[in-house]
């Protein structure tokens, strides 16, 4: 394949910008506004303090620290049913990383900034850091969820395994795969450094992502439910939903599989099969399903199937989340 095929095909399979219609039987928006310049913030807007969380919420008196990560531009009240049901189980810090759930974003990296460095991600984790810190928890579980809290919940049992317990991943992905290829990571940064940022995402508009974004039935099974999950994000803002998803695709943290030094548990969403068969929605397998292939490098790593669920894992099936969950904290207590 030559690498302008190969570039197109990392382009068609990219998810958001141009996968196949998320929409079944319905045009998408591809409107693209040559006046914005969704790659910085709006002129006047107020930034939080680089590596911050957006808010901390605490809740529960258990014995066992929990930190819960949301990702996808939700905020930590995506949680409040979790935290509702085991508030005797866990002392659980639910947060919003900074720019979501209608917080105030970090600064922008300098321009020029790779989004391979990983600016805002890393961000999160030092937050996270600072949050263990600071309320003195003995190695806390930490819940990732989704794109970004997955990806810092990864980095934790990567770069200070010893701070933490375990780590347990939400509908978590590891890297976007793509079908009989395997770019490497240095691909991967130029492409979004290069292409997709300057000549896609720079000029978006709101329609567009949001007609090509994650749609609601990949958030829940259950329709009313997902429409709801899927209004929560569907209003920007649009530079701080591409700076993290940018930074994701711009990653790769299957190659240090065997890195992982701290106990981890995977709850695949276990979408219907036709959904992983449709044209609409088929590639939710490169971000659910294939982003574990090699998970058996590392004996730390399991990975469990909640079947008849989407992203949103512990909303559709609550009862088998919470038994895993239960189970795989149980399995630490001597750790």
């Amino acid at each position: 394949m030559s690498r302008n095929k190969k570039l197109h095909t990392m382009l068609v399979l990219a998810g958001l910008a141009a996968a196949s219609p998320l929409r079944s039987g319905q045009e998408r928006s591809m409107t693209q506004d040559p006046t914005l310049n969704n790659l910085v913030h709006p002129k006047g807007y107020e930034t939080a303090p680089p590596n911050t969380f957006g808010h901390v919420e605490k809740r529960g008196t258990g014995p066992v620290p929990m930190v819960l990560i949301p990702g996808g531009g939700f905020s930590w009240s995506v949680f409040e049913p979790f935290m509702k049901n085991h508030d005797k189980d866990y002392t659980m810090y639910a947060v919003t990383l900074a720019g979501m759930g209608g917080t105030k974003a970090p600064p922008m990296p300098p321009e020029g900034t790779s989004y391979g460095e990983q600016t805002w991600i890393r961000g999160g984790l030092r937050a996270l850091l600072d949050l263990i810190a600071k309320e003195k928890l003995d190695r806390p579980v930490v819940g990732g969820h989704f794109l970004e809290g997955s990806q810092i919940g990864l980095r934790v049992a990567i770069d200070h395994p010893e701070l933490v317990r375990g780590v347990i991943l939400f509908a978590g992905t590891a890297v976007m795969t793509l079908p009989n290829m395997s770019p490497s990571l240095e691909e991967r940064i130029r492409y979004q450094d290069e292409r997709m940022a300057p000549n896609w995402f720079k000029t978006v508009t709101l329609e567009t992502w949001n007609d090509n974004n994650f749609p609601p039935r990949s958030y829940s099974l259950d329709p009313e439910r997902g429409a709801h999950l899927f209004d929560q994000v569907s209003h920007g803002p649009l530079p701080v939903y591409i700076r993290y998803l940018l930074e994701f695709w711009a990653s790769d943290v299957s190659l240090e599989f065997g890195d992982i030094a701290a106990p981890v548990l995977v709850l695949t969403p276990g979408f219907p099969e036709q959904m992983l068969e449709d044209e609409a929605t088929k590639w939710l397998r490169y971000y659910f399903l294939d982003t574990w292939n090699g998970v058996e490098k590392n004996p730390l790593l399991e990975r469990r199937t909640i079947e008849d669920a989407a992203i949103f894992v512990w909303l559709d099936q609550p009862e088998l989340v919470e038994k895993e969950v239960a189970r795989f904290v149980g399995s630490l207590a001597n750790r």
